[in-house]
């Protein structure tokens, strides 16, 4: 049986996981040293050599690597596996009819969930409390219930759909969607109501579990309601949506701000603070300083508009732009 032939039998074995199925096409040369002995520094686990580490981690059987190992240590997932991707974007308004940023990740599944909260925290509003005399930043969401859900996504998705996870933040909410449908018979009403979970990649959780991740053992949902009461699940259409509400109205009484560079990032960033630094100017004067084409500043301005980070004051002829006061 050739290496594509294997590959096509385990997708049509309805009883062999994902995570636990051999990866033929797969070596050693594809593992990231680095990126396992960073994952033994998290889980307390003593690197002796690539082997032997990943054997005692059952991701390396018979001179075979698991999925699983893929997905956490390989050079390059996306390689074997293009649906180990996180696509996030953020909205002007509670529709996605206009994208004011968007932004795609590949890598392994580690960095995938940091990506994800950092995104999110970079477009959501942080407030702060004073403790003594030092200032302690605060989300608007819990930060705990983001990443437990975060890693919900990553843990429990099904890795045989090739679609892939995806954050939505709008204007009155944060949508974090992973596909697959719930498994083992677990439906809404029971894992919102008891501390039941199926895992649908065991291999996975168990790795997840040794790096402190997902712990929670069944009781991941709930925490998430313990800290979002108002969080809503839904299953649509073989997609698993985990729902935040944003505190939009109690921002203003909570001292919560927007983060002003929050989200942008390289040329658009740059307008940004010259802006900043330098107000009241136009966007011939801005192209010419930051060294960058008319039409391409004119589009980054006018995201930077849209995201209410600055504004156009005076006549057409002379007045100039100016970041908003936050």
């Amino acid at each position: 049986m050739s290496a594509e032939e294997l590959k096509k039998f385990i997708l049509k074995n309805k009883d062999q996981r994902w995570d636990s199925s051999l990866n033929p096409s797969a070596t050693l040369r594809d593992i990231d040293s680095k990126k396992v002995k960073n994952y033994c520094n998290i889980a307390g686990i003593k690197f002796t050599n690539l082997s032997d580490v990943l054997a005692s981690l059952n991701v390396y059987k018979n001179g075979h690597l698991l999925n699983a190992s893929i997905a956490l240590f390989s050079k390059s997932p996306n390689k074997y596996f293009p649906n180990i991707f996180l696509s996030c974007a953020v909205f002007a308004s509670e529709t996605a009819s206009t994208i004011i940023d968007q932004k795609n990740f590949q890598g392994d599944l580690l960095f995938l969930m940091e990506e994800a909260e950092k995104y999110i925290l970079q477009n959501i509003h942080i407030g702060m409390t004073v403790d003594g005399l030092y200032r302690k930043d605060v989300p608007e969401l819990n930060k705990e219930a983001l990443r437990e859900a975060i890693i919900n996504a990553f843990l429990h998705r099904d890795y045989y759909d090739p679609d892939f996870i995806s954050i939505s933040i709008f204007k009155d909410r944060v949508e974090i969607k992973n596909p697959g449908d719930l498994f083992g018979g677990l439906t809404i009403p029971i894992i919102t109501s008891r501390n039941i979970s199926k895992r649908r990649n065991e291999v996975l959780a168990d790795l997840f579990n040794r790096a402190h991740l997902g712990e929670r053992k069944g009781r991941g949902i709930a925490f998430i309601f313990e800290k979002e009461p108002e969080t809503e699940l839904a299953w649509v259409a073989g997609i698993f949506i985990t729902t935040f509400k944003r505190k939009i109205k109690s921002t203003r009484q909570q001292n919560l701000i927007p983060q002003p560079s929050g989200g942008l990032s390289g040329g658009i960033k740059e307008v940004y603070e010259f802006i900043k630094k330098n107000p009241g100017y136009n966007t011939n004067y801005i192209s010419e300083s930051v060294s960058t084409p008319l039409k391409t500043v004119e589009k980054w301005i006018k995201k930077l508009r849209q995201k209410d980070l600055i504004e156009f004051k005076g006549s057409k002829k002379i007045g100039g732009y100016y970041v908003k006061n936050i």
